[in-house]
C-alpha cells in the first residue's frame, strides 16, 4: 500500500527533497562563512568582508524562498498521501463481503482511519524527509570535514558507529510496541462506541458506576502500553544523545590538540564545530527516527493485511425470469452448534408474494439472511433459476434483491438523502416511494431537507422505518425481501405499507413477519411457517387454518383471526 502515498504525488516528493537538500547545503554553507569570516577578521580585510556580506544578502532572499518552496510541496505531498491512502482503505473496507464485514470489529477501521494514520503520517511519510533532511546534512558535513582535515573527520566517524548499533538494538522492540499500542487502541475505540450506542441502556440500569469502572479499566490498559512505548522511545533518545554528546568532546579533544601543534588552523576548528550540527545532530536524530518509520511501516502492513482478510466474491451475474428454489437448506453459525436452519426446500415464484411466520428463534431472519448471501458455509442449495446463489457476484445479486430491515441506521443528513441514499433517482420515483412507505405526511410537514440527526435522533422509531422502507421501495428491484420492517409502525401505518407493498405490480415479495392480520395474510401466495429451524408448514391463509397445525396455534396465541375464519 505504500504506493498509495506517491500515486500523482512523485513530483511533490521529490521537490520536496530537492529542496531539503539545499536546506542542508545552506547548513554547510554557514560552516565555511564562519571560516572565511574568521579568516578575513584574522588578516583585518575590510573589503574582504564586504564582498562576504553582499553574496550573503544576495543569497538570503533565495534560502527564504527555497524555504517556502519546501514547505508548499511538503505540505501537498502529505495532503494528497492522507487522501489517497484513506479512500483506498475505505474502497476496500466498502468491498468486504456483509458477513465478512459483520465478522469483524468496526474498532478495527475506525482505528486505521484515525489513530493509526496520524502515526503514519508522522512517523513515516515525515519519517521520509526527517531521515533525507539527516543523511544529506550528515553526507554534506562529512565531505566538508574531510576537504577541511581528514585526521579529525575519520576520528569523529569512529565515534559515530555507536549511535547506529543503539537503532539496531531497538528497532525490533519499538516495532512490536507500536502493533500492541494499535491493537489496544483498537479495542479501546470499540469499547468505547458500544458505551455510547448503549448509553439508554446504561442509564435505565443504573450501571454507571460499573461500565465507569470498567472504561477506566481500558483506559488505563491503553495508556500504560502507550506509556510503554514512549518509555523505551525515550531510553533511544537518551542514548542517542549520550552518544552524541560524545563526539562532540571527541571533536572538542582532538580539534584542540590538532590547533595547538599547528595541523589545523583555528578557523578551521571553528568551521569543524559549526559542521558538527551537521554530524552530530542528524546521528542523535536518525536512530530514533529510523525506528520510528519502521514501526509505522509495520500499521501499513496491518492496514494491507486487514483490507485483504476478506476479499471480495466475484461470479457471473444472475438472473431472475422464473423462481428461485431452495434445496436440502441447512446451516449453522458456528461449526458444532445447533443448525439454525434443517433440510429446508422451498420455492419463491417471481411477481407473487411470501410470508415467513414463525416463532422467535424459528429461522425466519436467517433464511431471508442466506437469500442475500450473508454467507457461504451452508448446505443445499439455493437457486436464482438455475444458477447457484455462491456462483452469483454480489453487486448482480444486489441489482435483484432490495431489503427493508428492522433494524435501520439513518446518516446525519436530510429526509431525502436519507431516502436516496445519495443517488440520483428521478423525482416522480422519489415521491411514490415517499408516499407508498406512509412518509408524505412527514415530509409535507418538514420538507425533503429536513434535518434526521446523528442516527436519526430527530425522528421517531416508526419515522425511521418509513425512510427504510423507503429506500427499499425506490430502488424497483424485482425481489423485495422484509424482515419485519413494519414492526415499529402502529397498526393503521404498518397495513397501509403492507397493502402498497403487496398492490405492487410483478413484485417477487418475501415477507418475516409477527403480525397475524387476517387481511393482510389472506393477500399472500404462500405462507411459510417456521419452527426450530425448520419448513413446518406452507398454504394460504385459509388452508392453514383449517389444517389446526402450528400456523391455528399461532394464530390462536396472538388472538387475530382464528374465530372468524373457522367459525
Amino acid at each position: 500500500m505504500n504506493r498509495l502515498f506517491f500515486k500523482n504525488n512523485k513530483l511533490n516528493f521529490i521537490l520536496t527533497l530537492f529542496t531539503l537538500t539545499l536546506d542542508s547545503a545552506a547548513y554547510v554553507g554557514i560552516a565555511f562563512f564562519m571560516k572565511t569570516l574568521m579568516d578575513v577578521a584574522g588578516n583585518r580585510d575590510l573589503q574582504g568582508l564586504i564582498q562576504l556580506l553582499i553574496v550573503i544578502a544576495v543569497l538570503l532572499p533565495t534560502y527564504v524562498g527555497v524555504i517556502f518552496l519546501r514547505r508548499f510541496a511538503k505540505n501537498r505531498f502529505l495532503e494528497r498521501a492522507a487522501r489517497q491512502y484513506k479512500e483506498a482503505c475505505f474502497e476496500g473496507v466498502l468491498k468486504k463481503t456483509r458477513g465478512g464485514f459483520q465478522k469483524s470489529s468496526t474498532a478495527q477501521p475506525l482505528s486505521m482511519l484515525t489513530n493509526d494514520y496520524n502515526t503514519i503520517e508522522q512517523n513515516l511519510l515525515g519519517g521520509y524527509f526527517s531521515i533525507w533532511n539527516c543523511l544529506t546534512q550528515l553526507v554534506l558535513g562529512i565531505f566538508s570535514m574531510l576537504w577541511l582535515s581528514w585526521l579529525l573527520t575519520i576520528a569523529i566517524l569512529l565515534v559515530c558507529m555507536l549511535p547506529i548499533l543503539v537503532s539496531m538494538l531497538f528497532t525490533p522492540k519499538l516495532q512490536k510496541m507500536e502493533r500492541q499500542v494499535s491493537q489496544r487502541n483498537e479495542g479501546f475505540v470499540g469499547f468505547t462506541k458500544d458505551i455510547f450506542s448503549g448509553f439508554a441502556v446504561i442509564k435505565s440500569f443504573r450501571a454507571e458506576k460499573e461500565i465507569g469502572a470498567l472504561f477506566c479499566r481500558n483506559n488505563a490498559q491503553l495508556e500504560g502500553v502507550k506509556r510503554s512505548r514512549r518509555d523505551t522511545a525515550d531510553l533511544v533518545n537518551l542514548l542517542a544523545e549520550v552518544s552524541s554528546l560524545l563526539v562532540e568532546i571527541v571533536i572538542f579533544t582532538v580539534g584542540a590538540l590538532l590547533a595547538i601543534r599547528g595541523v589545523i588552523a583555528v578557523s578551521v576548528l571553528i568551521a569543524f564545530i559549526q559542521l558538527l550540527n551537521n554530524v552530530v545532530g542528524p546521528l542523535q536524530r536518525l536512530s530514533p527516527l529510523l525506528v520510528q518509520k519502521r514501526a509505522a511501516q509495520a500499521l501499513v502492513e496491518k492496514a494491507e493485511k486487514l483490507l485483504q482478510s476478506h476479499e471480495t466474491r466475484s461470479g457471473q451475474d444472475a438472473s431472475f425470469r422464473e423462481q428461485i428454489r431452495v434445496e436440502n437448506l441447512t446451516f449453522c453459525y458456528e461449526d458444532g452448534a445447533q443448525p439454525a436452519l434443517k433440510n429446508v426446500s422451498c420455492s419463491f415464484e417471481k411477481g407473487k408474494s411470501y410470508a415467513i411466520v414463525g416463532a422467535s428463534g424459528s429461522g425466519k431472519s436467517t433464511l431471508l439472511n442466506l437469500l442475500m448471501r450473508q454467507s457461504d458455509t451452508y448446505d443445499g442449495s439455493i437457486l436464482f433459476d438455475d444458477t447457484e446463489l455462491r456462483k452469483i457476484s454480489e453487486e448482480s445479486l444486489y441489482r435483484l434483491i432490495s431489503t427493508i430491515q428492522q433494524n435501520v441506521f439513518i446518516f446525519d443528513d436530510s429526509i431525502g438523502n436519507n431516502i436516496t441514499l445519495y443517488q440520483s433517482f428521478p423525482a416522480e420515483k422519489i415521491s411514490r416511494a415517499i408516499r407508498q412507505s406512509g412518509l408524505d405526511g412527514l415530509v409535507r410537514e418538514k420538507g425533503e431537507a429536513y434535518p434526521c440527526g446523528e442516527n436519526g435522533n430527530q425522528l421517531s422509531g416508526g419515522e425511521k422505518q418509513r425512510i427504510s422502507i423507503a429506500r427499499g421501495l425506490l430502488r424497483d428491484a424485482p425481489i423485495l425481501l422484509m424482515d419485519e420492517a413494519t414492526a415499529a409502525l402502529d397498526a393503521e401505518t404498518s397495513l397501509m405499507v403492507e397493502d402498497a407493498v403487496l398492490s405492487i405490480d410483478g413484485l417477487t415479495r418475501i415477507v418475516v413477519t409477527h403480525k397475524l392480520q387476517p387481511d393482510l395474510l389472506r393477500r399472500y401466495d404462500q405462507i411459510l411457517v417456521m419452527d426450530r429451524g425448520m419448513l413446518a408448514e406452507t398454504g394460504r391463509y385459509e388452508d392453514l387454518l383449517a389444517e389446526r397445525g402450528l400456523f391455528y396455534s399461532l394464530c390462536r396465541l396472538s388472538g387475530i383471526g382464528v374465530s372468524e375464519s373457522c367459525a
